[in-house]
């Protein structure tokens, strides 16, 4: 783990392989390890993976159980950097609940100057397929592309005013030279500066079809409201809870959620009888499955 204040993040392969850069707070590491789970198990041999993980608190152990998840595979890299000591040079304006962590992204082309291009995810995201065919979505020579469905396509440097509409997105292709040769960090700052109540407006009035969960070509993105952890039962709720069971995070991501439904059954009233019933059945089969899954470990193995 680094936490520096001058900061270029080394390219671990050699040839072109494509970093899959993330960013999370302490809380949202438990939910980033689903996703980084995803990627182990779709994961193809041969494939280079440098998974980067972009934070400011998350605790040491926290952050020693994810590296353990990809520690016997060899071609497969996870490191965490601590960039708040880098972060703080930039005069970062904050609002209400606006979290830090979403100005984040928008240090990742002088962070990652080394790379010709990098893929940027938010990180309540799961993978279906093999992340390194993600890594290669080409940005025709454009400086950015973004995958999201209410902001797909590719941002070019004539396109400036829609700009924000593309840096705000959860799944972002930056083309890092093309970037910073338009939009050098001194210059992008000043950007942002310039249209932060824009900036601020859209975390604050986001349009509504953004409070959806998208599957995009081998990526499911759970962006705003339904959240598996959240909502029994929401769209893909079991392609994330798949995951979630092979993670050291399991039992914890399990525990909130059980707290986070039980609150809803009890106090907010949002929840019948049934579905209340179905909630408990599932939590005692994704129990008995993880008892029957260490007697198999004891008995079978080795």
């Amino acid at each position: 783990m680094k936490n520096v204040i001058e900061l270029k993040i080394p390219k671990l392969f050699a040839g072109d392989s494509i970093p899959i850069v993330f960013t999370a707070d302490h809380h949202f590491s438990v939910y980033l390890s689903v996703a980084i789970q995803s990627i182990i198990e779709n994961a193809f041999p041969g494939h280079c993976y440098d998974v980067v993980i972009l934070h400011r608190d998350i605790a040491e152990c926290r952050i020693n159980k994810i590296l353990g998840m990809a520690s016997e595979l060899g071609s497969f890299s996870v490191r965490f950097y601590n960039i708040e000591a880098y972060a703080n040079k930039y005069r970062i304006f904050k609002k209400g609940n606006l979290a830090v962590e979403k100005y984040d992204r928008f240090l990742i082309p002088e962070l990652f100057s080394e790379y010709e291009k990098v893929l940027y995810l938010d990180s309540d995201v799961i993978f279906l397929t093999d992340a390194w065919e993600i890594t290669q979505t080409e940005t025709g020579g454009a400086i950015l592309a973004s995958m999201e469905e209410v902001c797909r396509g590719l941002y070019s440097e004539e396109e400036n005013q829609n700009l924000l509409k593309f840096l705000y997105k959860g799944f972002i292709v930056f083309n890092v030279k093309k970037f910073l040769e338009v939009y050098p960090a001194e210059k992008l700052w000043q950007f942002l500066w310039d249209t932060k109540k824009e900036f601020i407006n859209r975390d604050q009035d986001e349009p509504k079809e953004w409070h959806e969960v998208y599957r995009l070509p081998g990526v499911i993105h759970y962006a705003r409201n339904e959240k598996p952890w959240l909502v029994y039962e929401g769209a893909f709720y079991n392609e994330f809870w798949y995951y979630a069971f092979k993670t050291p995070y399991y039992q914890e991501l399990l525990l909130k959620s059980s707290s986070q439904d039980l609150e809803n059954m009890f106090y907010k009233k949002r929840l019948k009888l049934t579905k209340c019933i179905k909630i408990i059945m599932y939590l005692l089969q994704m129990e008995i499955q993880a008892c029957l899954s260490r007697l198999r470990k004891i008995f079978f193995v080795g």
